[in-house]
């Protein structure tokens, strides 16, 4: 009985929505709540890195601590949320590939591993960090630019002040789930 009134009604629901003028549904054009929100807090967690602890910015310091080492002097790292090397990394592989990783401290070196603790390198401090912090225009959705197996290529619009702009993230699928392939800025 019940199968008599599923086939009738499945088959009004099927015209109903034909005859909606609805767009034919582009699964290449298509990315899931789920990781339109993992997107989007890497993104967010790229600009933190880009803004406040590699490019324009550093770490918190304690400076009356400072140590000398290989002939740099360094001071430790006071923030909350990262005061190891380790951390930094662990922080850094939940957002960005393997390669990326390794190429991100590689370029950003003036962080250092002294005693388990998570040192910075002060005279990297004499550089001057000019730029705009570029923070995502959350109320704006992002665009899918490109899509491959595995692969995600997402256009973000940003906001810095009055101006705005548009970049893209390139996301990959790992083991551990979609990385962003390099430390991105907006330019």
């Amino acid at each position: 009985m019940k199968e008599r009134l599923i086939i009738p009604l499945l088959l009004c629901l099927a015209l109903v929505l034909s005859a909606c003028g609805m767009d034919e549904f582009d699964p290449d054009e298509y990315v899931g709540e789920g990781l339109l929100t993992l997107f989007g807090i890497e993104v967010d967690n790229n600009q933190y890195f880009y803004n406040e602890v590699f490019v324009l910015g550093h770490l918190k310091v304690d400076e009356s601590k400072s140590v000398k080492k290989d002939g740099k002097t360094y001071a430790p790292v006071t923030d909350k949320r990262i005061n190891t090397y380790d951390e930094l990394k662990r922080l850094l592989s939940e957002i960005y590939t393997e390669d990326a990783v390794m190429d991100i401290l590689e370029n950003y070196d003036f962080y250092k591993d002294i005693d388990g603790k998570l040192y910075y390198d002060l005279s990297d401090k004499d550089n001057t960090r000019k730029g705009c912090k570029w923070e995502r225009m959350k109320d704006v959705a992002p665009e899918i630019e490109g899509r491959e197996e595995n692969t995600y290529v997402m256009e973000y619009k940003f906001a810095c002040g009055k101006k705005d702009e548009f970049d893209e993230f390139t996301f990959v699928r790992t083991e551990n789930g979609y990385r962003l392939t390099k430390l991105q800025y907006v330019d």
